[in-house]
């Protein structure tokens, strides 16, 4: 198997060929768990490959967005440490030749464990090399803990009042990955996005 610049995948099973229509190797990684289980209960693996080409991407996970000439990668639909560091990954490996943006929001019902794993994804974000590392809520209270002085940083208290200083940061190919619970309901940057990416033009 391997991952592709463009964060999608492709396997080889039984000399066929199946493309992942989700970004990540953690997909791609559940993808070939899927086609086991599929040969387990006698599907051959063309007519699974098949039908993993005809799938559409469930909204808001890992769901890719062309606006303008930037790109958005919408994983907003929830959030919890081990989807929060594959995203975080899938950006680290996407996109190094330009602009790469993050912006993070709370993982919420992680119980007592809260702080201390919201400090680890906001190391985590840091270390992926992006140039704009942007949080609100409980992640941005992080981001300011492990690195408040690191130009990177963007925080706020919600979506709204981040957006005003993310935008200025922004270059017109930027690669921006949204990543949240959802009761943070951070799609709601996405129109902003496009009405600067519609600027951009």
């Amino acid at each position: 198997w391997e991952v592709t610049p463009d964060g999608l995948g492709r396997v080889w099973v039984a000399g066929v060929e199946i493309r992942s229509p989700l970004l990540g190797a953690h997909n791609l990684r559940n993808l070939m768990l899927a086609l086991a289980a599929a040969r387990e209960c006698g599907v051959s693996i063309a007519d699974a490959g098949a039908a993993v080409a005809r799938m559409t991407p469930p909204r808001m996970r890992s769901a890719v967005q062309t606006v303008g000439r930037a790109t958005v990668i919408n994983d907003a639909y929830n959030a919890n440490p081990g989807s929060t560091r594959a995203a975080l990954d899938l950006l680290a490996a996407a996109g190094t030749s330009r602009q790469r943006v993050a912006i993070l929001g709370s993982m919420l019902e992680l119980g007592a464990h809260a702080d201390r794993l919201h400090c680890e994804m906001a190391e985590r974000a840091l270390a992926t090399g992006a140039d704009v590392v942007a949080g609100v809520g409980e992640m941005g209270i992080a981001l300011t803990r492990v690195a408040g002085g690191d130009p990177r940083v963007i925080v706020a208290a919600d979506p709204d009042a981040l957006w005003p200083l993310v935008e200025p940061r922004l270059a017109p190919d930027a690669l921006i990955l949204l990543k949240a619970s959802r009761g943070v309901r951070l799609e709601r940057i996405v129109p902003l996005i496009e009405a600067w990416a519609a600027r951009q033009s």
